[in-house]
Order: structure tokens, then C-alpha cells, then sequence
């Protein structure tokens, strides 16, 4: 706590509130300087006194430096709650002086509890050194003894002394947050540290506001005057504010891609307040949902990639999942958090692909339009062609059922069989059995002739052409291809 001028020159209107402050003042032509009386008469209130420098009392409640052509200055310093302590009682009492922490006073014993004065400390009013308050009047305190205390010296008169604790301001040590964190959703923003007052006694209150929102307090505490006084609290980001529990402490949503600010100060009940602390801080709205595991290089394969993952969205928001095979979409559908699902591409998919380089893609994006990706490239290799009618399907299978056994059967080839190669080509005509009757007809396809089958039973009772075609690559090193077929049955 220091002395703050409220009045400086001749002729200075003054509010004097005595309940709360301490006054002082000097000319500034004086070495020494003087307190002030707030009557002609000389006669003060607290720590005043009187002297040839005074305040006149005007009739609007304020006061006037009286002192004519005389430069003054005016200061004031807050009470302390503790209030004056005396020290001494009499002439001759002996105590010690510590102006760094205390502020004195001396008054007459007779007196009842006006016309107090700082004094001075030396051998006569006229010379010797102020204690760090200002000489006032006719009482002094007199010269130091060899132990370093002071006795009471006062013109025809005995008196007392009183001191009162300066209040020095709190001090804060902020040990988080960190500078320049950056808050997602459902981050903690931890406020922690310490304050501490060497003033016993005090009331100490650590407060803290977000921009230029409400001052909140986090914890107070009765200082004694050494030990600190610990605070902590835990904020939570959320839905693009700041919160203490159910408590929204900023009152607006934090924007994005602007620094915000952290204050963070101590206070105590007489006054004082540490400087501000502060902490700066960005926010995200949003951010893209999450896919499990990293991107992935499946190598070189020969059946379909099949990979498993699963997806979150840090905010919780809905999002949406798709599939991409060389960045041509071919699957979407809503996701759902945390399940697992596994992307992989149908037979007719992979026979489809070239033999070269592909990417897989796993994209899942929110309902705000932020997405992530997870891919997975592969090479297609094959060192044969299969190939079988699905019964499965409905109209191949309407389209190969015969209602007897068919006798006979004619397959014709669109194909390119490169050298080193070879063919297989396989018919049945019961290919509802469990384990059917495969024939190889090989020759006659690639003669373009047709084939009378051998089998003449069926273990499930019905009848149904069906064709598997093989092409083994070999010691090829062209292209194979199977365009198509065709052919007839009876």
C-alpha cells in the first residue's frame, strides 16, 4: 500500500473521508513538510494535526488547502482494519520504529482522542529527520538510544504514541494455465495457484474473469501474514463456452480463431489488490470425426481388401460414413459411435479393378461439414480368373433350370488365352446337388463344339446347368482376359 496524492498547488478543493483514510500534507518549499489541521483553530481529527498548514472546511462538504500562496500537496493512504495499536504511554516510553510497515502518531494523554500529529524524530522540532512520515507541530520523539529504540519527548506534556500495520497488497503466483492453450470440446481449463498477504489478519480473495465477463471469485482465506494461500479451479469447455459446473462463466459464445484472456488477481478486505495475471487462450468449434487406426499400404493382393475400424466425433455431433474406391463414391450410410464396421469390395467389385495401384477411402463427416479420412492402397495382382454362375441370383437361376436332365451343352469363349496359360473349362447339368457332377469340356469349348454330358443322376431331384471357367496365368506374360461367353444347352 503507498500514499496516493488526491491534491497538488494552492487553493485545492479536497473530499476528506476519515472513516477510511489517513491524510497527509507538505509544502513543497519545506524540507521537513507538515500535517494538516481541518480547522483554522489547529485542532484534527486521527492523524492530523495542527500547524501553520490547514484545510478550510467549505460549505459543500469538501476542504480547501488554506495556506495562501503556499504550494501544497495532499496525500492519502487506506486504514488498516486492525486499526492504531499503542505503543507507548508516557514520557520517556521506549519502542521501536519500523516505518516500512507501520505509520505512527503521537498525542497528548489529556486528550481524548483529537489533535494527534506524525512526528518527528530528533532532538528539537527544528532539526532531525522525519521517521518517513511528515514533522508536524511541537511533539517529537526524541533522539534514538544506543539499542535503537525512541523515547517519548513532548513539551510540557507526557503523551502517547500509536502505530498502525501498513497494508501491503496481496501477491499471486499462477501456476496454470499454461499460455496459448488451445480448448476443444470437453477440455478441463485448470485455474491454480497461490496468494499471499504478509499483513496478519487480512481477508484475502483470489478472483478471476474471462475477458471483460464477471469478476468470479475461486477461494479466500484468512492470511497469517506468511503462508500461502492455495486456490483452484476447474473449467470445462463446452458447447463453445466456458463452465463451472452447470455455471456458465463468460455468458456468450468464445470465438473461434481470436485470442481470448484469462485475469486472474488477489484481494484482500483492506483494500490492496495484486496486479492482474493473465493467460491468453484460442478455441475450436468443431472438429472432424475421429477414424480408428492410421493409413494403411495393404501391399500387393489377389482377393478383395477387407479392413475393420470404428468412428467417433470428439463433439458428439452426428456424422455420416462413406466408402470411396479410386475416389468414386459407392457406399454412404449414417454412422453410429464407437461401432465397428468393416470396408471391403464385393467379388464383382474386385474383378472389375485392374491390376495396378488402387486406394480404398473411409470418409466420415459431421453434420457441420468437417471430415477425416482413412485410406488403405493396394495393389491387384491375380495368377488366375474364376469364374461361376450364381445361383443366388434369381435370374440366372430361373434362366439355367431345366425341368429334365439336359443332354447336352455348347460354351463359346470371348477370351484371350496368351501363351503359357491354361484354360479350364467345367459344365453340370445337376447343379442343385450338393456336390455336383463337373465335366470337363475344355476342348470343346475352345473348338466351338458342343458336349453331351455323361451324368445321368441328381441326389436333390432337380436339374440346372451350371459353367465354372478357370484361366491359371502361368508363365504368361501377357494380359488374360474373359471378356464374356456365351453358348446353348438341351
Amino acid at each position: 500500500m503507498v500514499w496516493e496524492k488526491i491534491a497538488q498547488g494552492t487553493n485545492q478543493n479536497i473530499v476528506i473521508d476519515n472513516s477510511t483514510y489517513i491524510y497527509r500534507a507538505k509544502a513543497e518549499s519545506s524540507i521537513t513538510g507538515k500535517a494538516f489541521s481541518n480547522s483554522t483553530s489547529g485542532k484534527g481529527t486521527d492523524y492530523w494535526s495542527g500547524g501553520d498548514y490547514y484545510l478550510i472546511n467549505l460549505s459543500d462538504g469538501t476542504w480547501q488547502s488554506g495556506t495562501g500562496s503556499v504550494y501544497l500537496t495532499v496525500e492519502r493512504i487506506r486504514k488498516s482494519a486492525l486499526g492504531w495499536q499503542r505503543i507507548a504511554s508516557k514520557m520517556s516510553d521506549t519502542f521501536q520504529i519500523d516505518v516500512s510497515k507501520y505509520i505512527y502518531r503521537i498525542g497528548l494523554s489529556a486528550d481524548t482522542g483529537s489533535g494527534f500529529a506524525p512526528f518527528l524524530k530528533g532532538s528539537t522540532p527544528s532539526f532531525g529527520k522525519t521517521t518517513g512520515e511528515w514533522r508536524a507541530a511541537d511533539w517529537y520523539i526524541g533522539t534514538a538510544f544506543t539499542d535503537g529504540t525512541w523515547s517519548v519527548n513532548v513539551v510540557n506534556a507526557d503523551a502517547f504514541v500509536e502505530r498502525m500495520p501498513l497494508n501491503n497488497p496481496p501477491t499471486l503466483t499462477l501456476t496454470s494455465p499454461a499460455n496459448n492453450l488451445v480448448l476443444t470440446e470437453g477440455k478441463t481449463y485448470t485455474i491454480s495457484g497461490s496468494a499471499t498477504d504478509t499483513n496478519n489478519g487480512n481477508v484475502v480473495t483470489i478472483k478471476y474473469k474471462i475477458n471483460n465477463g464477471t469478476a468470479r471469485a475461486i477461494n479466500s482465506g484468512v492470511s497469517d501474514g506468511s503462508t500461502p494461500i492455495a486456490f483452484s479451479k476447474n473449467l470445462t469447455y463446452r458447447n463453445k463456452r466456458l463452465w463451472d459446473g452447470s455455471t456458465d462463466v463468460v455468458g456468450y459464445d468464445l470465438a473461434e480463431g481470436t485470442n481470448h484472456t484469462l485475469y486472474v488477481w488477489a484481494e484482500d478486505d483492506q483494500g490492496g489488490k495484486s496486479p492482474d495475471t493473465t493467460r491468453s487462450f484460442t478455441v475450436i468449434w468443431n472438429r472432424p470425426p475421429v477414424i480408428s487406426g492410421t493409413d494403411k499400404n495393404l501391399g500387393t493382393i489377389s482377393a478383395p481388401p477387407s479392413q475393420d475400424f470404428s468412428v467417433t466425433d470428439p463433439e458428439g455431433n452426428p456424422f455420416t460414413i462413406e466408402y470411396y474406391l479410386d475416389d468414386q463414391r459407392f457406399n454412404s450410410f449414417p454412422g453410429v459411435s464407437g461401432q465397428t464396421y468393416t470396408v471391403s469390395l464385393t467379388n464383382d467389385q474386385w474383378i472389375r479393378t485392374s491390376l495396378a495401384q488402387h486406394k480404398l477411402k473411409v470418409r466420415a463427416i459431421d453434420n457441420q461439414g468437417a471430415y477425416s479420412d482413412r485410406i488403405f492402397t493396394f495393389t491387384r495382382t491375380d495368377d488366375r480368373i474364376n469364374f461361376t454362375l450364381n445361383y443366388a441370383n434369381t435370374d440366372v437361376r430361373n434362366f439355367f433350370t431345366t425341368d429334365q436332365r439336359a443332354n447336352r451343352i455348347l460354351v463359346t469363349l470371348d477370351a484371350v488365352i496368351p501363351s503359357g496359360a491354361t484354360l479350364l473349362v467345367e459344365a453340370c447339368n445337376n447343379a442343385y446337388d450338393d456336390t455336383p457332377t463337373w465335366e470337363d469340356i475344355t476342348a470343346q469349348a475352345q473348338a466351338g463344339r458342343g458336349y453331351i454330358f455323361t451324368n445321368t443322376t441328381s441326389t436333390s431331384g432337380q436339374w440346372g446347368i451350371n459353367i465354372r471357367i478357370q484361366i491359371l496365368k502361368g508363365s504368361a506374360t501377357e494380359t488374360v482376359l474373359l471378356n464374356g461367353f456365351g453358348g446353348a444347352f438341351d
